[in-house]
């Protein structure tokens, strides 16, 4: 996003409104909402999206109505049982939900021969 200028977010009720138009609109015509479908109902780009989702500078005030917006997106990604559902939730922008967690690592493997202050096996 370094370099790339932003253009001027909608106000937090011009945004509101575009997002309930267009879940009320994808209701009527049943239709999944989707993260691009929502980026074109805000009119923003990928680089502004990002903005928004991270709360930076004059898009933050939008952060709050867009991840209400997502948490409704994936709500319903999560209530749908098919396929399509399950490779969608994986991905990072609707969660990123794995199959098998990674396993954690518990940092280095400390082992101490001869107790803490040395001794013990050859001294």
């Amino acid at each position: 996003m370094a370099g790339k200028k932003l253009g001027t977010p909608p106000t937090r009720a011009a945004a509101e409104r575009r997002i309930r138009d267009y879940m009320a609109q994808c209701d009527e015509r049943g239709r999944r909402p989707t993260r691009p479908g929502l980026r074109a109902a805000l009119r923003v780009n990928e680089e502004e999206m990002a903005a928004i989702e991270a709360g930076q500078g004059k898009w933050k005030e939008l952060q709050e109505v867009v991840g209400r917006a997502m948490d409704q997106i994936r709500d319903e990604l999560e209530q749908g049982s098919g396929n399509v559902s399950l490779l969608l939730l994986k991905q990072p922008c609707y969660g990123g939900y794995v199959d098998k967690p990674e396993p954690q690592a518990a940092g280095p493997l400390r082992v101490i021969f001869g107790g803490e202050k040395g001794g013990g096996y050859g001294e």
